[in-house]
């Protein structure tokens, strides 16, 4: 279960790869703001599962006039009193560090810009870091690992164990894996391709 967060195999879900530090920063205002009213209890409840016949995901309120009436307070106290350049600016900044010191890159991106050249850019832009600061941990592939470990397993199981090229080749592979809850949780959120 842990292949995951080896290279070549990336079992994160796109918003654990790439997101959006406005939008999270908009997000947390508006939780905040809603942790601050008081809404109906259990509002905020969903039953997760897939949907019946298909291998898509579903969330449903448990509650769903409770979720509609929550939603209108939230929305009326914003109209009410709308978000100040203080308040995002805050949130913007803490979300930015939060991102950075879980070691992602920030860019920033002119919203005026065609889908076309925004892609380009930050294509570009992106491939300059990766140059200046290095690529991630260099780790080998699953084509190269796989063939190491039936290799191992099968010198194992016809001799009283494996030679020590084939145990160190064997060794190398297995340090990378690493069983943490963060390599069960990626694999446990990830969406079958």
């Amino acid at each position: 279960m842990s292949a995951g967060i080896l290279k070549g195999i990336d079992c994160r879900h796109p918003v654990e790869q790439c997101s959006s530090v406005t939008s999270s920063a908009l997000c947390d205002v508006i939780l905040q703001r809603q942790r601050a009213l008081k809404l109906p209890k259990g509002a905020s409840q969903f039953w997760v599962g897939k949907v019946e016949g298909s291998n898509k995901d579903a969330v449903v309120p448990v509650h769903p006039r409770k979720l509609q009436k929550s939603i209108e307070t939230v929305v009326k106290h914003l109209v009410e009193k709308p978000i100040s350049d203080g308040e995002i600016e805050a949130a913007v900044a803490a979300s930015a560090v939060s991102a950075h010191r879980q070691g992602r890159w920030l860019f920033a991106v002119a919203p005026d810009l065609t889908h076309e050249r925004a892609a380009h850019l930050l294509a570009e832009t992106y491939r300059e870091e990766q140059r200046r600061y290095g690529h991630s941990k260099n780790r080998g592939r699953w084509e190269d690992w796989l063939p190491v470990i039936a290799a191992f397993e099968e010198a194992e199981d016809q001799q009283r164990g494996a030679k020590s090229q084939i145990f160190t080749a064997y060794r190398r592979v297995m340090d990378n894996v690493q069983f943490t809850p963060k390599a069960w949780t990626g694999l446990l959120t990830s969406k079958p391709y």
